[in-house]
């Protein structure tokens, strides 16, 4: 596996901070949390080595991260030996599923550098812990439905009397539209959730973000949505998707 974050290269330091936005896909390097799920909690570039023991570093582009001002307060100017185990996870580098599982709503450590991160960072904080409840419950819901539509399309007609039988299927046709509708309703809202005018982008330009959105929708984050831009002239194409087939880890 591969780090989930692709970095661009911005050319001006003007440009740093919307740059990180998009190759973080607006979302915290260290927690994951997201700009949608954040309820006010601001955002802010860090600098993973700090300034205050590296100032040669304070405008260089891949030392920089975009993360939530919590673990941005709870990093402060911690730094450790990048070649050891004891530095923090950052996923331009790191692939977080070798060093962090999840157990409930807590993390836990699967390498000495996710025991770092989660120490120095606080990942298991009261905040996170809740925002994984949240995001579990959202997954358990669709599966839960899901699972009960392909239930009722499994079950044989060949089981019901025959004067029930139009009955059942009568039934069985409402039970599985309605299903259908509650996946339908539950995909537009979080539809509705992920779109702002503010961090709806074009994905077809920045499209070294698809591992960071994949990362992000197996953790069921509700994260910005990928729009592709009409063009005169152009035949549009289908938007890429950021949702794909549920995954079995959260973080």
């Amino acid at each position: 596996m591969e780090p989930p974050v692709k970095r661009s290269q911005p050319q001006r330091v003007s440009d740093h901070r919307e740059a990180l936005r998009e190759d973080f896909w607006y979302s915290c390097a260290y927690c994951t949390l997201t700009e949608l799920e954040a309820q006010g909690i601001e955002f802010e570039v860090d600098h993973y080595l700090p300034t205050s023991r590296f100032p040669k570093l304070a405008y260089d582009y891949d030392n920089k991260m975009y993360c939530c001002s919590k673990c941005n307060r709870n990093k402060g100017d911690y730094v450790s030996d990048e070649r050891s185990d004891l530095g923090l996870i950052r996923p331009d580098r790191d692939v977080p599923d070798e060093h962090l599982r999840i157990d409930g709503d807590d993390l836990i450590a699967a390498s000495a550098k996710g025991e770092v991160s989660i120490d120095v960072l606080r990942l298991n904080r009261r905040a996170l812990r809740t925002l994984r409840a949240l995001r579990r419950q959202i997954a358990d819901d669709t599966d839960y439905v899901s699972e009960g539509v392909r239930g009722l399309r499994r079950w044989s007609v060949d089981r019901i009397r025959n004067d029930l039988k139009w009955k059942f299927e009568e039934a069985k046709e409402r039970a599985v539209a309605l299903g259908r509708d509650v996946l339908e309703a539950k995909e537009r809202w979080v539809e509705a959730i992920a779109r702002s005018p503010l961090v709806d982008v074009d994905a077809t330009v920045f499209g070294h973000t698809e591992a960071r959105r994949s990362q992000l929708d197996e953790l069921h984050a509700i994260a910005p949505r990928a729009r592709v831009v009409r063009t005169s002239g152009k035949k549009p194409g289908a938007a890429p998707s950021s949702r794909k087939t549920r995954a079995k880890k959260q973080r």
